[in-house]
């Protein structure tokens, strides 16, 4: 038997069919192995999973489809390694949303659709319509409000009512909406169709901020044509894994990675016990005392091996910059001296990796989130003298090996307090605390009015945190904290210009180290 007839029938034993040029590609690629045999099986075993997960429409295997299965395979532990640092800016993220027809989650390439920063208004009803899917379709997986799927199962589950079901019901109900405020003091809950006021005088609420457009889920009666709140809280969160496992293991980021890979990495990941992120917020580069502790903290972190990522996050400038020239001028010469600083230690400038992230205040395209990276115009210095230097969006997102990082650079906080409808339920629960807990049981960096904080319609889903980051970087000028839920660790790196503080993330043991420069 030839071997390529050896190949055609170990290939039809697992019910494969394939093509005479596949089989001569695999003959070419298994006779330079020392277990021609077991090759074969691997390169089966790798179809079969790509089948699988719906890579493949065929169970013929072309070419084309060993080609990429041998390269998948013979990938080494450097290619990975080479590659363990992904960027994903906001503007080319793929969008993830929820197909009410179909009734599954889709995700849209970047390039499918163009989205633009000044959308229609139907855009506006769409980005809303879109958050409170996105939540209902994970809410509605949830074991508390998940039927059974045997009808004689005793199994007890929370029944959520379709708010245009309410007409002329007087029972006990919960209901899943936004929650909207049109006039002063008076609330309502929206879904996708219907509209239903509200009575929250008497109404226990859990833990969080509530603002308005935030998706609640409330427990009472209709009495008179109002909802009689009893209880008002957030949906639960989903675990990341579960997640994952509903998208069917899509790969967000759009870099071609498969499951396989995605093993290997994170044992790489494991071993990479030396890597570690450094984190600064708030670097005021027209501030002299924050030259003097950054180049503090550089000298600390000179000899690090491996280097370091370094993240510094905005603002860049204690003041916005003006239109007048001498404004532009010397917030050029500020990010130049910042190049200066960093060319003081040539290790770093060569080999270190540097991530730089807008706040606020800093120049482009307005306030509106997400913000394109730093221009160009004032970064060049920066561009052309450090050799792995990246300018991202804010928010934007980064892997490292399998762990996925939000950065995000905003005063949250304080616009979350200023505008939530109710003051927290438990005042002796840091502040901080209730905010996190809201952003990720919403799923969202900004669940605020878009009169509070504007965002781009079109792009709002650059915000999402859906499914949960592994690590979720919330800048503020507040102090540093650090809380952990669902397994995602939530994080402020604290104000540098305030006290010195930074943090050291840790990726391969997950531990934050609070640090401040002395």
């Amino acid at each position: 038997m030839s071997s390529a007839q050896a190949v055609f029938r170990a290939f039809k034993l697992q019910g494969l069919g394939l093509r005479a040029d596949a089989a001569r590609a695999i003959v070419r690629v298994v006779e330079r192995e020392e277990g021609a045999d077991e090759a074969v099986q691997a390169i089966i075993r790798s179809v079969k999973a790509r089948i699988e997960r719906n890579e493949l429409s065929s169970n013929v295997v072309d070419v084309d489809t060993v080609s990429a299965v041998v390269a998948d395979l013979t990938s080494r532990e450097q290619d990975l390694a080479d590659s363990s640092t992904q960027m994903q800016n906001a503007f080319v993220r793929p969008r993830l949303y929820f197909d009410p027809v179909r009734n599954t989650l889709l995700l849209e390439d970047a390039g499918t659709r163009k989205r633009s920063m000044h959308g229609p208004a139907e855009s506006k009803a769409r980005m809303y319509r879109e958050r409170f899917l996105m939540v209902r379709q994970r809410v509605q997986r949830h074991d508390l409000f998940r039927p059974p799927i045997i009808e004689s199962s005793r199994r007890e589950y929370i029944k959520l009512s379709p708010l245009d079901s309410l007409v002329g019901s007087a029972d006990l109900r919960w209901l899943l909406g936004m929650l909207t405020q049109p006039e002063e003091g008076k609330y309502f809950l929206e879904d996708e169709v219907t509209r239903l006021p509200l009575d929250l005088s008497n109404a226990h609420k859990t833990e969080g901020l509530f603002t308005e457009h935030c998706v609640v889920i409330v427990e009472g009666k209709m009495t008179a044509g109002v909802f009689q709140v009893a209880m008002v809280g957030f949906p639960p969160i989903e675990a990341r894994e579960d997640s994952l496992r509903a998208l069917g293991r899509a790969d967000l980021f759009g870099t071609g990675v498969n499951p396989q890979q995605m093993e290997r990495m994170r044992q790489l990941e494991l071993k990479a016990t030396d890597a570690m992120f450094v984190i600064v917020s708030d670097v005021n580069l027209d501030k002299p005392q924050v030259m003097e502790k950054l180049e503090a903290l550089f000298d600390g972190f000179q000899y690090a091996q491996p280097p370091p990522h370094f993240v510094l996050m905005g603002n860049f400038c204690s003041s916005p910059i003006t239109h007048a020239a001498d404004s532009v001028a010397q917030a050029v010469a500020r990010f130049d001296s910042l190049c200066k600083l960093i060319l003081k230690f040539p290790d770093l400038a060569s080999s270190a990796k540097f991530v730089f992230v807008p706040g606020p205040q800093d120049p482009g395209a307005g306030d509106t989130l997400p913000r394109p990276p730093l221009p160009a115009y004032f970064t060049q210095s920066l561009r052309e003298n450090l050799k792995h230097a990246s300018f991202a969006t804010n928010p934007c997102r980064l892997r490292f090996f399998t762990q996925e990082m939000v950065f995000f650079r905003d005063d949250i906080l304080k616009k979350m307090q200023r505008h939530a409808l109710f003051p927290p339920s438990d005042p002796d629960m840091d502040v901080t605390e209730h905010c996190t807990k809201t952003l990720l049981h919403q799923g969202h960096l900004c669940p605020l009015p878009l009169s509070a904080r504007p965002i781009h319609w079109e792009l709002d889903d650059a915000l999402s945190l859906y499914p949960l980051p592994h690590v979720a970087v919330l800048a503020d000028r507040t102090e540093q904290y650090r809380w952990l839920l669902n397994d995602c660790c939530s994080l402020n790196p604290g104000s540098f210009p305030s006290d010195s503080s930074f943090v050291v993330y840790r990726p391969a043991t997950r531990t934050v180290e609070f640090s401040h420069v002395d």
